[in-house]
């Protein structure tokens, strides 16, 4: 038996006078905790690869834009 197995039914053991209303509601806590880390890991690493296609794309871009000049082709008077 895997040592994760035998942690979870030690777990339910401790958990087996624990009315059904209240096992429900930890193990609904535990789900909305695991959503929110979820969110936010996911969250951050769109940020970061977003954050780094931007300088990937913009710093080409504005390094260029400032070797850019614009020359006249009519003579003012």
């Amino acid at each position: 038996m895997p040592p994760k197995a035998n942690a979870r039914s030690q777990r339910r053991a401790a958990q087996a006078h624990i009315p059904a209303v209240v096992r429900h509601f930890i193990e609904t806590f535990r789900m909305k905790q695991k959503i929110k880390k979820w969110t936010l890991r996911l969250t951050v690493t769109g940020l970061f690869i977003a954050g780094l296609l931007l300088i990937i794309i913009l710093n080409p871009i504005l390094t260029y834009a400032n070797k850019t000049t614009h020359k006249t082709f009519y003579n003012l008077p």
